[in-house]
């Protein structure tokens, strides 16, 4: 059975919590194309693969994501809409930390994402916007 956009995409944006969370940082690039853009108000936004690149690493190294951090993204009420080799989705997400006493829910936001159907078929992220919750 061939997959559908709809569900290519909801497996590209798994597939990103998880290599975001415990993976390699070349599967994390993968996600993206290699113009993509990473919002993260209230700073600049992170430019191309490259930029993406040294986030992940000083997220890594500063231990707050990454394997070993104990920390895992979920997300919830992801709604993809298709237009061609182009695509939108907007989802919920929750950063969770696991700790000795149990989980620990640390942020809330949505993520406010455009696709692009790259060069080789596979949808890839072309735009995030992460918006964090008042509060959160």
């Amino acid at each position: 059975m061939h997959e559908s956009d709809h569900d290519e995409i909801r497996n590209l944006l798994a597939r990103l919590a998880q290599v975001t969370d415990t993976g390699e940082i070349d599967e994390y690039l993968d996600c993206f194309t290699a113009d993509a853009v990473l919002e993260v108000p209230p700073g600049p936004p992170f430019e191309g693969r490259a930029a993406l690149e040294q986030r992940a690493r000083s997220t890594r190294e500063e231990g707050r994501l990454g394997p070993g951090s104990h920390v895992r993204h979920a997300l919830t009420t992801i709604v993809v809409t298709v237009d061609g080799d182009e695509a939108t989705s907007r989802s919920v997400w929750q950063l969770i930390k696991v700790t000795g006493s149990g989980p620990e829910l640390m942020r809330i936001g949505e993520y406010r994402d455009r696709l692009r159907r790259d060069g080789d078929g596979r949808w890839r992220l072309a735009n995030r916007q992460l918006l964090a919750e008042a509060g959160a």
